[in-house]
Parts: structure tokens; sequence; C-alpha cells
């Protein structure tokens, strides 16, 4: 590729208590992502009640025509209304699995249900599940909805990364997005702030997935 895109400031870098090898990196050797495509993430319980969970959008990928990423999430638009939760099913084998092909992307995934679901304030909220991928991904920011890089140590609904997708027919690179459910506290006395946190797994991939 033509050119290599780094970023370094300080201010927008993840500073976190916690880091591992398998994190998603904050630089990127690659010139930087001339697209975009977002996805809404929501969980539900079904008819049957079961928990179920998916993307709530199957847009596809378009240009940043000279916007910056925080902008596009800025401008991103409402949630859409909820769906019977039955609806969040997919035909693919996992219902969070992204499709991505070409040209390098920005990947823009948001928290819209459970209200109480956060990405994980104390952790990088994406992992890479094998070290082999993780030079084609990078920029990891967690951010607000305003598209500002949210505070070290706060908690946010939306975080942004950029990929260089495979260039194999077919390739699959396992990630893990690490969550936060906010409990009701104990009611104590003393009041306890319960939480729970999961890692749930999105792959991105080609063939397969909701399409870019």
């Amino acid at each position: 590729m033509a050119s290599t895109f780094r970023s370094n400031d300080p201010v927008t870098r993840i500073a976190l208590a916690t880091t591992t090898s398998d994190d998603m990196r904050e630089d990127f050797a690659y010139s930087e992502p001339q697209r975009y495509v977002y996805r809404d993430i929501a969980f539900g319980v079904d008819l049957f009640g079961g928990l179920q969970f998916g993307f709530r959008n199957a847009d596809l990928a378009q240009p940043l025509d000279g916007r910056s990423v925080e902008e596009i999430v800025r401008d991103l638009p409402q949630p859409a209304p909820l769906m019977p939760a039955v609806a969040l099913s997919s035909a693919y084998q996992s219902p969070l699995d992204l499709q991505a092909w070409g040209d390098p992307i920005y990947i823009i995934l948001r928290l819209v249900s459970p209200s109480n679901m956060t990405f994980h304030p104390e952790r990088k909220a994406v992992s890479h599940k094998t070290l082999g991928p993780r030079d084609r991904y990078g920029l990891l920011r967690h951010v607000t909805a305003a598209g500002h890089t949210a505070e070290p140590g706060a908690s946010c609904k939306v975080i942004h990364f950029a990929c260089v997708p495979g260039n194999v027919d077919p390739y699959h690179d396992g990630l893990n997005l690490r969550v936060r459910l906010q409990q009701q506290p104990h009611l104590g006395p003393p009041q306890v702030e319960r939480v729970l946190d999961l890692d749930i797994d999105p792959d991105i991939r080609f063939p397969g997935g909701s399409a870019t």
C-alpha cells in the first residue's frame, strides 16, 4: 500500500490497566481506510424464552467522502426500532459474523440493547482469538456517541477499528468483544456495585456473515 498510517496522539490512545498480547492494536501499518461499515448489536429474549443476539441493521459499506470516522460516528442514525427478538436470529453459523473484502475499512460497532450493556471500561474492547491476522487490524478506539474518544475507564457503547480484509478466499478472522452488563446494586447495606463481564465472538470473514 502507498503509505503507513499511525496514530500516536496521547489524547486518543486507550490507557488501560490490563492489556494482553491478543488485544487489538491502536496503531495501523496500512493506509487509512476510506470507507466504513457500522453494525448495531442487540440482545433479546425470543418467543421461547431463549437468549438471541445479532445485528439490528445490514447497511452496506459507504465511502468516508472526506469525513473523519469521528464525524461518521456522530452522524450515525438512531438505532432502528426494536423488532421482535426472534427476528435477531441469523442464517449464518454465528449471527455476529461480518463479511469484509477488498480495500481497508473502518468497522464501527454500537451496542443498542439491552440498555445496561457497555463495552468493558477497564479492558480493550476487542481481542484476537489467534495472533495470525492481528497485524491487519488496528486503530481501536472506545468512543462516545458524539464520536469523541472516551476517557480511560469510562463506559461506552461505541467502538471502531480499522481492518485490512484477508486476500484469500475464504478467510476467517476470529475476534472477541468484551462487554459488561451493569446489574442493579445490592440493596445492602452496604450497597455493592454488581457487574457481569462477558466475551462475545463476532468474526470477520469472506464469504459469509452480514455482507458489507
